[in-house]
């Protein structure tokens, strides 16, 4: 796991950080201005805990109220059929 973690996805590079993450997760994408993204947090038992859209860039997610432990955040373009994921570790 890396404190920054940039992936391209259908053309745009979509980053997170920092990971491990104490408090506020980042979520910055490369063209945030042409699409529409949504977010959601999946637990380790993959139930969905919190959903949301990309409003901003980069996108602050509170995660202080999450327990310590492995969550996977799947970022999507509206445009797209399928997610990008990305591992995330809470501290």
């Amino acid at each position: 796991v890396t404190a920054v973690e940039p992936v391209i996805y259908a053309g745009v590079t979509v980053t997170t950080y920092p990971n491990p993450v104490n408090d506020k997760l980042n979520i910055s994408i490369s063209d945030f201005a042409e699409n529409g993204y949504t977010f959601s947090i999946a637990d380790e038992n993959s139930r969905v805990i919190f959903n949301g859209t990309v409003a901003e860039n980069p996108q602050s997610v509170d995660l202080t109220m999450f327990s310590q432990g492995v969550y996977f955040l799947k970022v999507k373009a509206i445009s797209e059929k399928r997610p990008q994921i990305f591992k995330i570790v809470k501290q």
